[in-house]
C-alpha cells in the first residue's frame, strides 16, 4: 500500500471516528432531553388532573373525563390514573387503554412509588411515570403514561440527518485527504526524482536543501551527508586500487624485465646469482604487500570482538618492545611509566592481545622509520578518566595536510617518499583501534617530534 493511500485512510479514520463520537453524543443527549421533557410534560398533566379531581370539589370525575376526551393535546396511548391511599383507583381519563395491567403486581408497584416518591417505567414503548401527590394529609399516587410518537419521529429524523451529513462529510474527507496527502508527500516525491538522477558518474551532485527545519529538510541534509561519505569512500577506493596496482606492478615489472634481459644471452654464474637475489627481493616485496593487504582487509571487516579478554597494558607494550628489538638491530625503543595508579586494575584493558601487539609493533616501526636517530620513546601514564599511551619519535614531522590523510591506505607524504614502505601500517593501526574503541590523536612539530597518543577509557 502506498504511503499516500495510508495517509488518506488514517486521515479519514481519525476524522470519521471523531465525527461518530460527536454525532453519537448529539443523538444520545437529544434522546435524553426528549425523555426528560416528555416525563415533565405528562407529570404536569397528571398533577393538573389531580388538582381538578382532589382539590376542586365542584368538578366530579364524569365532568373531568368529558373535558379530557375533548382536549386536543391528547397523546398516543395516554392514560392518567389516580390512586388513593388504599390503592383504589379514583380517577382515570382513558378507560379504553388502561396500562395498569402491564404491571404483574400493581399493588407492589404503587407501594414502591410511595417509598421512592417518583419512578419511571418503559413498557412496550409506553413511557410511564409514577409519582406521589400529597393533599390534606393524604398521599395519592399519580400513574401517568403515554407513547411519545412525535418525539420518536423527531429522533428518527435526527438519525437520518446525521447519517446523511456523515456520508457527505466522509466523501469530502476522502477527496480532501487524497489531495492533502499529495501535497504533504510532494517534497518526498521531488527528493525521489532527484535521487533517481544520481549515479556513480555524477556522485558529486547533491540534493537541493532549503532553509527549513522540518523533517524533509533533515532527510535531505542526512542524505547529502551520506552522499559525501559515499563519494569519499569511492575516492578512497579508487585511490586504494590505483596505489595497490602500482605497488604490485612495480616488483612484477622488475621481475619480468630482469628475467627477459637474462634470457637474451648466456651469463656468468655470478650474474645469475645477483639476478636471482634481485628477483627474490622483488618477490619478498610482493609477499609483504600481499600480507599487509590481507591484514588490512581482515581488520577493516572485523566486527565481532573475538578473543577479547582483560590485558595488562604495560606487560603488552613491554613484550611487543622485546619482540621488535629481537628482529631489528641498531634501533632503540625506550619504555617508561610516568605515574603508576594506586589501583593496578586501571592498567588493564579489554582487548585482543595479538591485535594490540600488531598495533603497537606498527607504531614502533613507523616511529623508527621516520626518526633521525632510529629511536622511539613509549610513555605510559594514567589521568583521572583514562589511560594514555604515547609513541614519540624525533624526525621531520607531519604537516597538517598530511595529518588529514595519515590513516588512508597507501597514502604517503612527500617527505616519506625516500623511506621504504607501502603506506598500509597506520591504516591497519586505525582499524585495530576502531575495533577496540580506542581513540588515537597525532601531534607533530615540524623538524622536532611526532607523538601518536592512544587513549583507553577506564572500564
Amino acid at each position: 500500500m502506498q504511503i499516500r493511500t495510508k495517509i488518506t485512510l488514517y486521515f479519514i479514520s481519525i476524522t470519521a471516528s471523531l465525527l461518530l463520537v460527536a454525532f453519537a453524543s448529539i443523538y444520545f443527549l437529544t434522546a435524553n432531553e426528549r425523555r426528560i421533557e416528555f416525563h415533565k410534560h405528562i407529570v404536569s398533566k397528571a398533577i393538573t388532573r389531580a388538582i381538578y379531581r382532589i382539590k376542586i370539589k365542584t368538578i366530579n370525575s364524569s365532568l373531568l373525563k368529558t373535558l379530557d376526551i375533548h382536549k386536543q393535546d391528547l397523546l398516543d396511548y395516554e392514560n392518567i390514573s389516580i390512586y388513593n391511599q388504599h390503592n383504589q383507583k379514583i380517577y382515570t381519563n382513558n378507560h379504553s387503554y388502561d396500562f395498569s395491567h402491564l404491571f404483574e403486581n400493581l399493588k407492589g408497584t404503587l407501594d414502591q412509588i410511595r417509598t421512592v416518591r417518583q419512578t419511571t417505567f418503559n413498557i412496550n414503548s409506553i413511557e410511564i411515570v409514577g409519582q406521589t401527590y400529597t393533599y390534606d394529609g393524604q398521599t395519592y399516587i399519580l400513574l401517568v403514561g403515554a407513547k411519545d410518537t412525535s418525539g420518536y419521529n423527531q429522533l428518527q429524523k435526527l438519525r437520518l440527518n446525521l447519517l446523511y451529513i456523515f456520508i457527505c462529510l466522509l466523501t469530502f474527507l476522502g477527496v480532501s485527504g487524497w489531495l492533502f496527502s499529495k501535497r504533504i508527500l510532494k517534497p518526498i516525491s521531488d527528493v525521489m526524482n532527484e535521487v533517481d538522477d544520481l549515479s556513480i558518474a555524477n556522485l558529486s551532485s547533491r540534493l537541493k536543501e532549503e532553509n527549513k527545519r522540518d523533517e524533509i529538510s533533515r532527510l535531505i541534509h542526512t542524505f547529502n551527508g551520506l552522499l559525501d561519505r559515499l563519494e569519499k569512500s569511492f575516492q578512497i577506493q579508487r585511490a586504494f586500487i590505483s596505489h595497490a596496482s602500482h605497488e604490485l606492478l612495480n616488483p612484477l615489472t622488475s621481475i619480468t624485465s630482469q628475467i627477459e634481459v637474462s634470457l637474451l644471452s648466456e651469463r656468468e654464474k655470478e650474474e645469475y646469482v645477483v639476478l636471482l637475489k634481485s628477483v627474490l627481493d622483488d618477490i619478498k616485496r610482493l609477499s609483504l604487500i600481499s600480507e599487509q593487504l590481507i591484514k588490512l582487509s581482515k581488520y577493516a571487516n572485523m566486527r565481532e570482538k573475538v578473543g577479547f579478554k582483560m590485558l595488562r597494558i604495560d606487560e603488552l607494550v613491554w613484550n611487543t618492545r622485546q619482540e621488535f628489538l629481537k628482529k631489528h638491530e641498531g634501533v632503540s625503543v625506550h619504555f617508561r611509566i610516568e605515574s603508576l595508579p594506586e589501583n593496578a586494575e586501571q592498567l588493564e584493558v579489554y582487548g585482543n592481545d595479538t591485535l594490540l601487539q600488531t598495533c603497537f609493533h606498527n607504531l614502533i616501526e613507523n616511529g623508527i622509520k621516520y626518526s633521525y636517530d632510529k629511536k622511539v620513546e613509549i610513555v605510559l601514564f594514567v589521568n583521572k578518566s583514562e589511560l594514555v599511551l604515547q609513541f614519540i619519535n624525533n624526525g621531520e614531522g607531519i604537516t597538517e595536510k598530511d595529518l588529514i590523510n595519515l590513516f588512508t591506505p597507501f597514502y604517503r607524504a612527500k617527505s616519506a617518499v625516500s623511506v621504504q614502505g607501502f603506506g598500509l601500517g597506520l591504516s591497519i593501526v586505525k582499524n585495530i583501534l576502531d575495533l577496540h574503541q580506542i581513540q588515537i590523536h597525532v601531534q607533530s612539530i615540524a623538524k622536532q617530534t611526532t607523538t601518536f597518543e592512544l587513549r583507553f577509557a577506564f572500564i
